[in-house]
């Protein structure tokens, strides 16, 4: 299901229910991880996220870190031909209440640049969500919180349905 709404290019605004934070996590993990501009970094981690990271320019580290493992500037406008794309496959939902929940996202991760050509793998991404003024919004979670990377299997295989995962239908 889509937000009810768009704030800075991602889709916010929805139902306070599972779904809804499974649907939530979704689009902000894949607005987050597909990204290499530090100003659009910015933007997202300020529309999807309750305050709980500190200051925005904190998250600029992802897409600077992907940078730096492409071996390509770390800050500027992005290099050309250099990207990242998240393709969420599947999910699963963890610790869930009514105004919190966590859930994880198994998702196809492609990095490319003309130095390092193109590269894909599968990836865990775990997001903590809350309910915080009428919506979804990411949490950061705990420095001791697992990191799920155990669960890292092939979507759409019995392996990956033996390991929890439910697929995301888009």
């Amino acid at each position: 299901m889509a937000g009810s709404r768009t704030v800075g290019g991602v889709r916010v605004g929805y139902p306070h229910t599972q779904a809804g934070a499974v649907s939530a996590a979704i689009e902000y993990v894949t607005q987050a991880t597909s990204n290499l501009d530090l100003q659009r970094a910015v933007t997202i981690g300020e529309t999807i996220t309750d305050g709980s990271y500190g200051p925005s320019d904190v998250f600029a580290e992802g897409p600077m870190s992907i940078r730096k493992a492409l071996g390509v500037a770390t800050t500027g406008p992005v290099p050309a031909g250099a990207s990242v794309v998240t393709s969420p496959a599947a999910y699963q939902v963890r610790d869930a209440s009514r105004d919190s929940v966590t859930v994880l996202v198994l998702a196809y991760l492609t990095v490319r640049s003309q130095n390092s050509g193109i590269r894909s793998q599968v990836a865990v991404f775990p997001i903590q969500l809350v309910w915080s003024d009428g919506d979804w919004k990411d949490t950061k979670r705990a420095d001791s919180a697992p990191d799920y990377a155990q669960l890292r299997t092939q979507p759409g295989t019995p392996e990956a349905a033996a390991a929890g995962w439910q697929e995301f239908l888009q």
